[in-house]
């Protein structure tokens, strides 16, 4: 091991004096922890309400990412560790809505932490999944999910950025991904949907937040589909076929990967 340590470590002068300065001491732990302070891993945050698909949202970057693996679980929320064009990342799964103690506290980190990248915030347009509301009576009206819901579940997801972007004032964040998950279901609605997180309420609630705190962050807005599958097991998803959802994810993760490049040329 400390072998291909050296060779590593001489790969630039600093290594090369760090080589040196522990052949001095007879110390050569120093060349690794050099060398590990080097590989710094980066984290990126996975926010959204309870019922948006956070967890097949990780669980889809499978064949994308093929080296993603579960870390470990830290009060709710599961760190998910990957490599993205050499960089070291971890997603860290925040816990949803019925934990927001726990995703603040995750956002409250971010102001302090320079290893803290970047926001990946997963909505749907509504489509949430809930087990507290009647399916036939709450929910559906036939086979059409009613307006109402939709619009009581867009209103947390604007609830839940609104508690976390105060935080991002001095965060270390650079970036934040509005990704609208569940694109099957919502695909005809496509161009109301792309207007509501772009301009409309949602994408007003991060611009006048920017604006009144003098201080900006890039904001991208990009469709998403984790899984494709009836909403409830009625017949209004399908819209788009495993062609369509691979393209969507590899376009997802060409921006994730230039979002990092940037970033550690930044650096």
């Amino acid at each position: 091991m400390i072998w291909e340590t050296l060779i590593e470590a001489a790969k630039n002068k600093a290594g090369e004096y760090i080589i040196d300065f522990a052949a001095k001491k007879k110390n050569w732990e120093l060349i690794t922890k050099f060398f590990t302070k080097k590989d710094k891993k980066r984290k990126i945050i996975i926010s959204g309400s309870s019922g948006v698909g956070k967890s097949q949202f990780v669980q889809s970057l499978q064949p994308q990412l093929p080296q993603i693996a579960i870390q470990k679980r830290t009060m709710g929320t599961i760190e998910k560790e990957a490599n993205v064009q050499g960089q070291g990342i971890i997603f860290l799964d925040t816990a949803g809505q019925s934990n927001l103690k726990i995703q603040i506290d995750e956002f409250q980190k971010t102001t302090t932490d320079d290893d803290y990248v970047g926001i990946i915030n997963i909505v749907s347009y509504g489509y949430h999944y809930t087990s507290t509301l009647d399916i036939e009576k709450d929910i559906f009206e036939e086979d059409k999910v009613k307006n109402s819901f939709l619009e009581a579940n867009k209103e947390r997801e604007l609830e839940d950025i609104r508690r976390w972007l105060p935080f991002l004032e001095y965060s270390k964040v650079k970036w934040i991904i509005t990704l609208v998950n569940k694109a099957d279901i919502w695909w005809k609605e496509k161009v109301d949907v792309h207007q509501y997180y772009e301009s409309g309420e949602y994408g007003q609630t991060f611009e006048n937040h920017f604006q009144k705190n003098y201080f900006k962050k890039e904001h991208l807005i990009l469709p998403y589909t984790a899984i494709i599958e009836p909403f409830y097991n009625r017949p209004n998803a399908g819209l788009l076929g495993d062609t369509a959802k691979n393209n969507l994810q590899t376009y997802f993760t060409s921006e994730l990967t230039r979002l990092i490049e940037q970033e550690k040329k930044n650096k």
